[in-house]
């Protein structure tokens, strides 16, 4: 089986393009492989159309692929799609769920909203998200007991595991009430300048 090659589709700014009249999409791949066509695939209402996509450049190792759809073709907000690169007797398709060989399912398309109009600035931003239970160790947690926890796991009690312990293969319902000794106050003494 031949190595699936590097595909990337930015989503964001400059990569992904929109105005009034038109979407530009851009796909970035390996410049080593030889493609014979490269396309991209929307799927209206279930069927499959392909786009033959132009290339805009190379830099270095990488070739970039871009196409321009008018927005007045389609009359839904929404706008399933992924990118087949045909090279040699093999295809490739790049869609939300990654590179594969064979075509996607409808759920793993990638897809545009042109409804979601977030704000210009979130495109840059770098989101965390912090387990508490597993950020910080806290010793208080011994303190709290029980009942901080009750409302949420109905009958079953917490099990309290040790500070870097694996958590149990347990997945009939337990392993969700395995608490490792994380809380609030453990990560405000880790970043004591943040207001939480």
């Amino acid at each position: 089986m031949t190595t699936p090659p590097y595909l990337f589709h930015p989503r964001v700014s400059p990569w992904l393009a929109v105005d009034d009249q038109q979407l530009k999409l851009t796909l970035v791949c390996d410049s080593s492989r030889s493609y014979s066509s490269v396309s991209l695939v929307l799927s209206p209402d279930h069927e499959q159309q392909l786009l033959p996509m132009s290339q805009q450049e190379q830099r270095q190792q990488l070739t970039i692929w871009s196409l321009a759809l008018p927005l007045a073709l389609f009359h839904d907000s929404h706008i399933n799609y992924a990118f087949k690169l045909v090279e040699g007797e093999q295809q490739w398709w790049l869609h939300g769920s990654g590179v594969s060989n064979t075509p996607p399912s409808c759920d793993q398309l990638f897809r545009y909203n042109s409804r979601s109009t977030p704000p210009s600035w979130v495109q840059d931003q770098i989101f965390y998200q912090i387990f508490p239970d597993r950020f910080h160790n806290s010793q208080a947690r011994d303190a709290m007991g029980y009942e901080p926890y009750g409302h949420r796991l109905g009958s079953h009690r917490p099990t309290f595991r040790e500070w870097g312990e694996l958590p149990s293969d347990d997945h009939g319902g337990k392993a969700s009430a395995e608490l490792f000794g994380g809380i609030w106050q453990g990560l405000k003494r880790s970043y004591p300048t943040c207001s939480l």
